[in-house]
């Protein structure tokens, strides 16, 4: 469980609205890029936008979650002013045009999670090993039924 017991709340809530205020400054910032083809028929455009998001929890977990073990990981994972979402984007896109009757794209995407640095969170409601669910075995079925084990990861990207 991600928690942050060696700072106070009021230090760790003044840390996280100073960071939540740089990035509503920021925002997201887009990118684009036209690409001389040295032919006036043909168009060729790259364009990339980067996206900070950043997500706390207000309020406390709740019991009533905490006390069913197949749902309870979610509410377990973050106690309250922990951050939910630390989470940095980038989308890239190329496009080819030409005579704006013929083109083709190619979009990629990345992203990094820091608020989910931490796997090992287990079920509070606890029950014998037959009943236990972790976010390894969560993981493992998630796979098995064909979601990639990448999306279990802070990190991922996508083309």
């Amino acid at each position: 469980m991600m928690t942050r017991k060696n700072k106070p709340a009021p230090a760790l809530f003044a840390q996280s609205t100073l960071v939540a205020a740089i990035a509503l400054a920021c925002g997201s910032a887009a990118m684009a890029t036209e690409i001389d083809a040295g032919n006036p028929d043909v168009k060729i455009r790259w364009d990339n936008t980067v996206r900070y998001n950043l997500g706390m929890r207000a309020e406390a977990q709740d019991s009533r979650i905490l006390r069913g073990t197949p749902y309870d990981e979610s509410d377990a994972k973050f106690g309250k002013h922990d951050l939910v979402t630390n989470r940095l984007d980038l989308l890239s896109e190329f496009d080819l045009n030409y005579k704006n009757a013929f083109g083709a794209r190619v979009s990629a995407s990345a992203w990094y999670d820091k608020a989910y640095d931490d796997h090992g969170v287990t079920s509070p409601a606890g029950g014998s090993p037959a009943t236990l669910v972790t976010s390894t075995t969560a993981r493992s079925h998630a796979t098995s039924m064909g979601r990639p084990e990448r999306f279990w990861m802070r990190s991922s990207g996508a083309i």
